[in-house]
């Protein structure tokens, strides 16, 4: 669910830049949409089963987790919302950071593969223009 409106699903077309974790997003810039998900002022971390929207909140994050509701009541017990949020964006970050290596290697090679491609083009086009030269040349006489 979006980190800004708890009732609404992500969606990459929201105008609010921090609702939506892309999995390209840096480990900084997960940790700062994290930090500023919806939640209010409760001292304790708790699945709380939606009732609410500031609670549903609550929910959606313990659920980004990816832990048991028990081990995280357990484990962040007597610590803040905010300590909580940093350590479900440092999960979500590392979860996301395979794929964000293997598309900016993908990148990589898709713009080495275009250089290549035009500096193929070029040649050929060189060679081509050669070729060219000479027919028109043994057609005129003149080689």
């Amino acid at each position: 669910m979006s980190l800004a409106e708890p009732t609404a699903k992500m969606s990459k077309s929201d105008a609010n830049a921090k609702a939506t974790i892309f999995i390209l997003d840096d480990e900084k810039t997960i940790l700062k949409k994290f930090k500023s998900a919806v939640t209010d002022s409760e001292a304790e971390v708790a699945f709380s089963r939606g009732q609410g929207r500031h609670q549903q909140s609550h929910d959606d994050l313990l659920r980004h987790h990816g832990k048991s509701y028990d081990a995280i009541t357990a484990e962040f017990a007597g610590k803040s919302y905010g300590d909580f949020k940093t350590a479900v964006g440092t999960v979500v970050a590392d979860n996301c950071a395979p794929s964000a290596s293997v598309m900016q290697s993908c990148s990589r090679i898709k713009a080495y593969l275009d250089a290549e491609i035009a500096h193929g083009g070029g040649a050929c086009r060189a060679h081509r223009r050669k070729r060219r030269s000479r027919r028109r040349n043994a057609k005129m006489g003149l080689a």
